[in-house]
């Protein structure tokens, strides 16, 4: 029914949260490590998402990645990771 219907669409809800919520969130600040909690990921992404999509392939196409065959980012990132390589391959690294 419509008590189960949440509008996250608002900056500033006016309802409380689900209890069930509010626990989730205080498991969270109690048992996360405050550096990985607040702190930025690796400029390639999370390791376990990496690790994950290592794992896909792998099964997938029957290769060999792992994490560090893996980048994740934006496109402004992809960009200057495709030029550096092409860039380091031709051995004209510009920065």
């Amino acid at each position: 029914g419509a008590e189960n219907v949440y509008d996250f669409s608002l900056g500033n809800p006016s309802v409380e949260p689900p209890e069930e919520v509010k626990q989730a969130m205080m498991d969270v600040i109690q048992e996360v490590d405050p550096g990985t909690l607040h702190g930025y990921m690796s400029n390639s992404g999370f390791e376990d998402v990496r690790d994950r999509i290592a794992d896909h392939l792998n099964r997938s196409f029957d290769t060999h990645f792992t994490r560090d065959h893996i980048i994740i980012g934006g496109r402004r990132q992809a960009r200057k990771r495709k030029r550096f390589v092409a860039e380091s391959l031709t051995g004209k690294i510009r920065f």
